[in-house]
């Protein structure tokens, strides 16, 4: 599930530039994750952190997911629900959501499509 990798590295590689670490100095500016069909990885503290470095223009992220699909809303029913340990309820979206609906216009917005 590469798109959760892909927001936690945006978030760490973010968080060292905001901090003028060396180890990032070669990457640009703004930190861009792009991602498709990712699942949620962060609670609402982690999304709040997120949204600290997006508001200093160190971070940016889209996600792009399509209507039914799980693995992006953590909407997981029984009896896979079961199988997984945690409330997996307790993770937030963060980013720019785009949501695709089949036979309906893009859905547009920041936060949970949940």
């Amino acid at each position: 599930l590469g798109g959760g990798l892909a927001n936690l590295f945006s978030f760490r590689a973010a968080q060292l530039k905001a901090k003028g670490d060396e180890s990032v100095k070669n990457l640009p500016e703004k930190i861009t994750a792009l991602t498709f069909a990712a699942p949620v990885v962060g609670n609402v503290d982690f999304n709040k952190e997120y949204q600290v470095l997006e508001k200093k223009g160190v971070l940016r992220h889209i996600r792009v997911a399509n209507k039914g699909d799980v693995v992006p809303t953590n909407d997981i029913i029984f009896p896979a629900s079961v199988i997984l340990k945690g409330d997996t309820k307790q993770y937030t979206q963060n980013g720019v959501n785009l949501f695709l609906l089949p036979e309906e216009e893009l859905v547009q917005e920041y936060g949970a499509t949940k």
